[in-house]
């Protein structure tokens, strides 16, 4: 049975119960549940005390800390949406979200702090700004002029926190994903979005306060979303690993003792590739979840080698709907249809609706492909101030009086009540070890690096079976340095967006209609590196 699951009530219930049990486990340390209450209720009255109320957004900025994850809680204690940011991505990225927000609250752990100095010069608001893990917030107070700036001894006691009801339709969390138009869109998770999501997980797994959950992403990645509150939920660990940890994840899965992962399978073909999941190897883990990229089989089988006691599942999703929406379990013995040796996506969760339809969004005839589209109480409130986006991405389809979401995926039913099989894209999105990357971003970073009215193409290479290891860059220009570029595109790119390789060329290669060949641009590389099979 499906129960409907309050984020914040959920976290403060098992604060209650297991107030002792470790809450989240961190490379800077592990925090109770009590501590973790706490710590957010501290943060959230001293944000109401002296930050501005509006807009109802709370931005927690920072790495893999406590105090990350205090700061989403304290958004939520303070009745605001969280909006995280990661120190791992530019600062004049994480600036140009801010100011597109006018986010008014930033609190930030110790390596946050560091990227305040840097970030702030470049905002035109001056946010309150909270920096718990500094006793002596000077050298910040010096950069971040007309800011009002609070570190840990000027914390009010969380005693003063004040209660507040929670609007289902109000926002949860704003998450900024890569645009094709080269600027991040947000895209707006309400109450009722992932508290719809955390109630199927629920009735789906036996989850209990017993459970180790892998976080395996950062905060700004939705995949987090479910390690976090899933695991609050029921009292259990999130175990957040350092980066370097995570390089070879088996050995960190067996130390810890996890019992549920939840991983982009990228990182599962890495651990294959490495010898990473001998037979036998994770005999703790209960469950093995996949979501976030097209989940090859021989991924699967090496995952039911190394946790033979496993549940595997495929988990399917777009951020706009909230996670996953969709679920397989595979099982070794399985025969059904597999499209290109990669793992059916499912069935949807209950009260969510999955269609296959054509280019005017009507079903079509099952064993066709078509592009899949989504309704659903998962579904988001849409593009955060972007409501031309919102209505071309969120329509209500022919003969439906409901609005649903085109994931842009392309999909097909085995048969009637069969599973769904991913077949590939629609347009020029690709996952890059499981992030969402819209290549006209990376081509119109590479545009405004140059400072000229350059031609830029961005191609997946070298392609899997779950989307891409990188990217590489063609530009069409004589006499630009490769290497000034790619400094250029760190000022503005995560690191997993920036291309591996650069090549320039005098001019691009047409198709007969005029626009670029990306499938020529595509062979030379073959031909430069061969042609690598899809792992």
């Amino acid at each position: 049975m499906k129960v409907a699951v309050d984020l914040l009530a959920a976290f403060i219930r098992s604060s209650e119960r297991h107030p002792h049990r470790i809450a989240a486990r961190t490379p800077s340390g592990s925090v109770t549940y009590a501590e973790l209450r706490r710590r957010s209720m501290s943060l959230a009255a001293t944000l109401d005390r002296r930050a501005p109320a509006d807009p109802p957004l709370t931005c927690s900025l920072g790495g893999r800390t406590p105090t990350a994850y205090a700061g989403i809680l304290a958004a939520l204690y303070r009745g605001h949406g969280y909006l995280p940011l990661s120190t791992s991505h530019p600062a004049a990225r994480n600036a140009e979200v801010l100011s597109r927000t006018g986010c008014a609250a930033i609190v930030a752990d110790e390596l946050g702090a560091r990227q305040l100095i840097e970030l702030v010069g470049r905002l035109e608001q001056r946010p309150t700004l909270v920096v718990p893990d500094l006793v002596d917030p000077t050298e910040l107070r010096e950069h971040a002029s007309g800011c009002a700036v609070i570190g840990g001894d000027e914390l009010e006691s969380g005693e003063a926190a004040v209660d507040r009801e929670t609007e289902a339709a109000s926002l949860a969390y704003l998450l900024f994903t890569s645009g094709s138009t080269g600027t991040p869109k947000g895209v707006m998770v309400s109450h009722d979005n992932v508290t719809s999501f955390v109630s199927s997980i629920l009735a789906r797994y036996d989850f209990s306060e017993g459970d180790v959950f892998l976080q395996s992403s950062e905060l700004t990645f939705d995949l987090s979303v479910f390690p976090v509150w899933v695991a609050w939920a029921v009292g259990g660990c999130v175990l957040w690993p350092s980066a370097t940890q995570m390089i070879k994840p088996g050995s960190t899965l067996r130390r810890e003792g996890v019992t549920v992962s939840l991983v982009v399978p990228s990182v599962g073909r890495v651990m294959l590739k490495l010898g990473d999941l001998e037979p036998g190897s994770l005999p703790s883990l209960r469950y093995a979840l996949f979501c976030g990229e097209a989940l090859p089989v021989e991924v699967a089988r090496g995952w039911s080698r190394a946790a033979p006691g496993a549940t595997i599942e495929n988990l399917y999703g777009p951020t706009e709907a909230t996670v996953a929406c969709t679920a397989h379990t595979w099982r070794p013995e399985d025969d059904e249809e597999e499209e290109a040796g990669v793992v059916p996506i499912g069935r949807p969760f209950p009260g969510m609706d999955c269609l296959v339809v054509d280019a005017s969004l009507r079903e079509v005839p099952s064993g066709e492909v078509g592009e899949l589209i989504v309704a659903g109480p998962q579904v988001a409130l849409g593009y955060f101030q972007d409501p031309e986006r919102t209505a071309a991405c969120f329509p209500v389809p022919p003969g439906r009086s409901e609005r649903f979401y085109r994931t842009g995926d392309l999909v097909r039913r085995t048969s009637a009540q069969g599973p769904l099989v991913y077949v590939g894209r629609s347009d020029h999105q690709v996952k890059i070890r499981g992030h969402r990357v819209e290549l006209g971003e990376i081509e119109a970073a590479l545009r405004r690096a140059s400072a000229s009215s350059i031609r830029a193409v961005a191609l997946p290479w070298p392609r899997t079976a779950s989307g891409a290891d990188g990217v590489v860059a063609f530009v069409e220009a004589d006499g630009v340095v490769a290497s000034v570029l790619r400094r250029a595109l760190r000022d503005h790119l995560p690191d997993y967006m920036i291309p591996t390789e650069i090549r320039f060329l005098p001019g691009f290669p047409s198709t007969p209609n005029g626009k670029v060949d990306r499938r020529r641009l595509e062979q030379l590389l073959e031909e430069a590196h061969g042609n690598p099979q899809l792992c």
